[in-house]
């Protein structure tokens, strides 16, 4: 049995820095927030005890709303009608005008003891905000000039995700983000040579990162199948005419094998890298799974069988999706 140490190589991390702030206006436009300087969140739970004949038995939490405090050394001119000045023309700001919603992007520094602050980092994408400024302090020029810090209480208005609690907040992170998902989602929100910067509403991103996929078999019950990739250059057409599935790490050509009613792909790694379990439909709603690495399946009770050693990935609650590295 392993013990367990602290401290090893490359575990001490920390989380420092804050960068890349976009600005989602309410008609679609994203615009960089140079300056942005700090973002406090707060955390609104609280935890109302439970007591029966005298004794606490239990904890109660009640979940809050996003809520934070922002800092910055300067903002956009499309931030002014935001937070409640009208602009009638260019150079007139009439203040104490209704406030607006908008939405927020910023990224998070990752670093560790070997990599220092560059290990990854979080994205942080915040929707429905509406700030309400701080007071303003401006102070006469001396041989000790300050630089004003403007701030503001921003509050979020969460919304309905599918089968999850209602929420305004989304947090990825780089370190364990596909990294094709990633590039594909900064290129959303940064935009791209051959595209502008777009923020989708909140069900349509969770559904854009649960279920992106770099290749999809589609079954049209004919004894065809369809393959779609969101990645260029996966699918390849070579000779007689047979479809390749072309792997992202420039490995050997891996076509789809048909066994059986059942096919079995190889996507990200070497082949020699991983561990197969083929999965074929017995047409009665229920699933026979064979594999090479018999250690694999552990029996536990009443003929029921468990696979070990697999990374699922939740996909929806009618799907999970099982790898082996």
């Amino acid at each position: 049995m392993a013990t367990i140490t602290w401290d090893d190589i490359g575990e001490r991390v920390f989380e420092s820095g804050i960068d890349k702030g976009v600005l989602y206006l309410p008609n679609g436009l994203a615009v960089a927030w140079n300056g942005l300087t700090n973002i406090v969140e707060e955390s609104d739970k609280e935890a109302q005890p439970v007591y029966f004949d005298g004794m606490k038995t239990n904890d109660i939490v009640v979940l809050g709303d996003f809520a934070a405090t922002m800092s910055a050394m300067t903002y956009p001119d499309e931030f002014l009608p935001l937070e409640g000045y009208a602009t009638p023309r260019n150079g007139v700001y009439i203040g104490d005008q209704p406030l607006k919603t908008f939405a927020l992007c910023y990224r998070t520094l990752i670093g560790n003891d070997v990599e220092g602050e560059r290990a990854g980092y979080k994205l942080h994408i915040i929707y429905n905000l509406v700030a309400i400024p701080s007071g303003k302090s401006y102070g006469t020029l001396s041989a000790d000039p300050t630089t004003t810090v403007f701030e503001w209480s921003i509050t979020a208005v969460p919304e309905e995700a599918e089968y999850y609690r209602p929420t305004a907040q989304i947090i990825v992170d780089s370190r364990t983000l596909d990294p094709d998902i990633l590039e594909a989602l900064e290129d959303m929100l940064y935009g791209s040579d051959t595209e502008a910067p777009i923020l989708l509403p909140m069900p349509e991103l969770i559904a854009f990162l649960t279920d992106w996929y770099r290749i999809r078999i589609i079954d049209h019950g004919d004894g065809t199948f369809s393959a779609i990739s969101n990645i260029d250059g996966l699918i390849v057409f070579g000779a007689d005419p047979i479809m390749d599935l072309v792997t992202i790490n420039e490995a050997t050509t891996n076509p789809v094998v048909i066994v059986g009613d059942s096919y079995e792909l190889s996507d990200t790694f070497q082949v020699g890298e991983l561990t197969d379990i083929i999965f074929v439909d017995n047409g009665d709603g229920t699933w026979t799974a064979t594999t090479d690495d018999a250690s694999l399946f552990t029996e536990t009770v009443d003929g029921v069988f468990e696979i070990r050693e697999a990374n699922p990935s939740y996909i929806n609650p009618y799907t999970w999706r099982v790898t082996y590295a």
